[in-house]
């Protein structure tokens, strides 16, 4: 739309084209979309079979839960959902249980990803503060990968696409490890790395270095607020 065309718009239309597209994050400020959780403290106190039988219950339920933020959603024509980084806690633990609850959920996850893309509502996600890949120790770049390949697999599981419409989105982490960050995402399985964007901070990585960061590792794939635009 050119300058002039804008111009000549009604107002109410006007209005409208400048409308905002909001989307909603993880929770509602009333009880109609939320989500349960555990502890690591209180799953370690269980048993094996009590942690299976537990985590399944939750799991179930937060994938109702998230069913029913999709209708939240479309009855307010909202497009875009980011998912709480917890909605399978504890699917990522080392005993590989909440994972292999997720695998025989598998098909349940499938009819919620196909109805958000049915209902045209992006669904997005921003892991945990813990995810730095431009971490100065190796221990905490690979819990930070492990952490990503976990969602990676739930999007996956939901059938949602391996791009930047399902994006994983994370901050540039230790300051002055441009290198270091570049070289760990070029490592990166194909499900996480195409899925994966990057988020300016006022700290760490100004609008500038994330984007030179984003230059060297893909194109096209820079998130900013709105307060860093001109």
């Amino acid at each position: 739309m050119t300058a002039i065309e804008l111009n000549n718009l009604p107002n109410a239309e006007l209005l409208q084209s400048n409308r905002p597209h909001l989307g909603l994050v993880c929770v509602t400020f009333s009880k109609e979309v939320r989500f349960r959780t555990m502890t690591r403290t209180r799953y370690l106190k269980l048993s094996e079979p009590e942690r299976e039988s537990a985590l399944k219950e939750i799991y179930v339920d937060n994938l109702n839960r998230l069913d029913v933020a999709l209708s939240f959603c479309q009855q307010r024509s909202i497009q875009l959902y980011r998912l709480p980084s917890g909605l399978f806690s504890l699917s990522d633990m080392e005993d590989e249980i909440g994972a292999t609850i997720l695998e025989e959920m598998s098909s349940d996850l499938a009819q919620i990803g196909q109805r958000s893309q049915e209902l045209d509502i992006r669904m997005v996600l921003h892991p945990d503060q813990y995810v730095v890949l431009s971490s100065d120790s190796p221990q905490v770049v690979q819990a930070s990968i492990k952490i990503l390949a976990r969602h990676a697999r739930t999007f996956d599981l939901l059938g949602l696409p391996r791009s930047p419409w399902s994006l994983m989105n994370i901050h540039g982490g230790k300051s002055q490890r441009s290198e270091q960050l570049v070289r760990v995402v070029a490592e990166l399985p194909e499900e996480i790395r195409r899925r994966l964007t990057f988020e300016n901070d006022e700290y760490a990585y100004s609008t500038s270095e994330i984007l030179d960061v984003c230059a060297h590792c893909f194109t096209n794939r820079i998130r900013c607020p709105s307060s860093c635009l001109p």
